[in-house]
């Protein structure tokens, strides 16, 4: 059984995403994932923190152009960016 587990320190992107709600103090989070498939691969992993209202999709619209590219090619980066610039 292929087990992939990544190990994340996200201040960076806590800080760069969630604005004012931590820019008085620094967060860590540590994340853990593990493939529990048998050799099925992983697109590369995306965490990323974001205010309480902050909406990724709404059921019943159409996706971004970024979380489409995600969903159907695996590519995180037109997402990351995206959310990026949204701080």
């Amino acid at each position: 059984m292929g087990t992939l587990k990544k190990l994340l320190t996200a201040s960076v992107a806590a800080l760069a995403l969630s604005g004012a709600a931590i820019a008085d103090r620094p967060a860590f989070f540590e994340v853990t994932v593990t493939n529990i498939t048998a050799a099925q691969s992983f697109t590369p992993i995306l965490v990323v923190t974001h205010a309480s209202d902050s909406v990724l999709f709404r059921v019943g619209e159409a996706a971004s152009a970024e979380l489409a590219e995600l969903a159907e090619g695996g590519d995180t980066a037109p997402l990351a960016a995206a959310l990026a610039q949204n701080d």
